[in-house]
């Protein structure tokens, strides 16, 4: 049993820290979303740029967005940029920059939890290969879902540069689409919607999957 649980112990752990940080934030224990988002505002609106990035790194690590109000820091900063080309480039290029960094964050602490040994990604065929790359470019369009793939390629062993690679192709393309888009509609994406089914849906898979992986080993000794 203590094998099972060092087995999928990345996947157990941020899934409780999932279903601690969605009980805080049901609670009256800590400020609600609502109360949140006022207060990002006003940080954004006093401090610019500098609270962009604060925001943007605090929006894309893994556990802590989980009550953090989704895709805030685009929405509020690109939408507010409309009409100034040079500004919304410099938030675009700031938003991008800290979230390469949380998304660093959350790769190395993959690799900090995982007993597993780094992974031979030559060994993969092509088709496998171009489903990561589909996972990848499937899961970068929003913060939350960003932060756990990073966490899980590096708990899986992934090399820091087949991780770089695709972080790096995946992050801008998405980063790129969702800056260009609340830059000139800003306007009506203003809802925050609640995507917390579809997390726990995600952590519970890369749970399974991790089951799935220790029961298949342990059969076929």
């Amino acid at each position: 049993m203590l094998q099972y649980f060092k087995s999928v112990r990345s996947s157990l752990f941020f899934l409780i820290v999932f279903i601690l940080f969605h009980y805080l934030s049901k609670s009256d224990s800590v400020l609600s979303i609502e109360e949140i988002a006022l207060l990002v505002k006003e940080f954004f609106e006093r401090y610019g740029l500098i609270a962009v990035g604060t925001l943007s790194f605090i929006e894309n690590i893994v556990g802590v967005n989980a009550f953090f109000p989704g895709s805030i820091v685009i929405l509020t900063a690109m939408a507010m940029t409309a009409g100034d080309p040079l500004l919304g480039l410099f938030t675009y290029f700031t938003i991008f920059s800290f979230a390469i960094i949380s998304y660093h964050l959350n790769f190395f602490l993959g690799k900090y939890l995982s007993y597993k040994n780094p992974s031979t990604e030559k060994d993969l065929s092509k088709k496998t290969q171009i489903e990561l790359w589909l996972w990848y470019l499937s899961t970068f369009w929003h913060p939350h879902f960003t932060a756990i793939t990073c966490v899980i390629t590096g708990s899986e062993g992934f090399s820091y540069k087949w991780f770089f690679s695709r972080m790096i192709i995946a992050g801008f393309l998405w980063n790129s689409f969702w800056g260009i888009t609340m830059y000139n509609f800003g306007s009506i994406a203003k809802e925050n919607y609640d995507l917390t089914i579809i997390m726990y849906i995600y952590f519970i898979g890369w749970l399974a999957v991790d089951s799935y992986k220790y029961f298949r080993t342990s059969s076929d000794r």
